[in-house]
């Protein structure tokens, strides 16, 4: 999932600059994606303080004896120090534990616990692993929330940034000497994309189709935080991939992606792993929005509606604008998706809604 409000923990911008970093050449680790046998050993070394760190508050000078490597993973322990973080409680297990950690308890509405256990491959015990199974509902669930998505608002239905669907929908075959504007930007987007893949991500088809359908998301992800990671350090590896060695081109994807959050409400795509009260505060932030909305609307619309009953002419009645006021309401709630449910008068002066129709005899 895409965590667009903070980069930092996307898992597509992190994927895409981790393989930019170290492009794709064939030559990894028995054909591994990620490295296997060191991978443990590196993490670890984030954690674990130098044998001559201790030292460092009486002689400063001893970081000269520090290679590279060591002084950023001690800029690291700093920095997760002033964070309050004890690093040295931490291993390669830390991510996993509090991953699940705060899947379980880190709100009040998380995903239950069955599948939190199923989603980390952990047994249940005695009769519970043969009638408690996985489902798709509540797993995708857990990888939301696994994923730092804003559980309690509107925005867990994120979907990641893509290139416009519109892109892949027609075959344009070979090219001809005929072909309209249109096509010919489209063929141009394309094979920039296609140049992009090639330039950040090094052989892009290696793992197969379906994986190069991940770096293209990876690319679209790189492209939408082109502000966030314009501004990394300067000795940043960032800097010297593809996308920031042409920014010419990187603004031309960007432009492509666009600056739409898609919130999962999508004619291409639909959120999956969504619970219900995530739907009912997208439909609060829609009302919200319209109410706010409504002033300018309303104001309009008055000036249309008096104008076709004659008011400026002097013959409207109280009841007539009370049916105006009331259309112009309903008419701009309407156009936000808000409809105003009809309420009749009973011979009490209760409101009561009105009655079903039923079956004709």
């Amino acid at each position: 999932m895409a965590v667009l409000y903070c980069m930092q923990v996307c898992a597509f911008t992190t994927l895409g600059m981790m393989i930019a970093a170290q492009p794709i050449t064939g030559t990894r680790d028995n054909g591994h994606l990620l490295p296997t046998t060191t991978f443990k050993k590196e993490i670890d070394k984030l954690f674990k303080p130098h044998k001559l760190e201790k030292e460092l508050d009486q002689n400063p000078l001893i970081i000269e004896k520090f290679d590279p490597a060591d002084q950023r993973r001690l800029e690291f322990r700093k920095k997760l120090d002033s964070m309050g973080i004890a690093y040295d409680e931490m291993s390669t297990h830390s991510y996993r534990k509090g991953s699940a950690s705060n899947a379980a308890s880190g709100s009040t509405q998380g995903p239950p616990i069955v599948a939190i256990c199923l989603r980390a491959g952990w047994k249940l015990g005695g009769v519970l692993n043969t009638y408690l199974c996985l489902e798709n509902a509540g797993d995708q669930f857990v990888g939301r929330v696994a994923a730092g998505l804003p559980l309690l608002t509107n925005m867990f239905a994120v979907m990641p940034p893509r290139f416009p669907p519109s892109l892949y929908e027609e075959n344009l075959g070979p090219p001809a000497e005929t072909e309209s504007d249109e096509v010919k930007d489209l063929r141009k987007t394309r094979q920039l994309i296609e140049t992009a893949m090639t330039g950040m991500f090094g052989q892009p088809y290696l793992y197969g189709q379906s994986f190069a359908v991940v770096l293209r998301y990876c690319l679209a992800s790189l492209c939408y935080h082109k502000q966030w990671l314009s501004a990394l350090p300067p000795q940043h590896p960032w800097h010297t991939s593809w996308l920031a060695m042409n920014p010419n081109e990187w603004e031309y994807l960007r432009v492509v992606v666009g600056d739409i959050i898609h919130d999962g409400d999508d004619k291409v795509w639909r959120a999956s792993g969504v619970p219900p009260y995530t739907m009912l505060a997208r439909r609060l932030v829609k009302v919200e929005k319209c109410l706010l909305d409504l002033p300018d609307v309303l104001e309009e619309r008055m000036s249309v509606l008096m104008d076709k009953k004659g008011v400026r002419a002097g013959n409207v009645t109280e009841a007539m604008m009370t049916g105006c006021v009331k259309k112009a309401v309903a008419a701009a709630l309407a156009d936000h998706g808000v409809h105003v449910r009809q309420q009749v008068q009973n011979s009490e002066g209760l409101q009561r809604p009105p009655k079903k129709a039923g079956p004709a005899k």
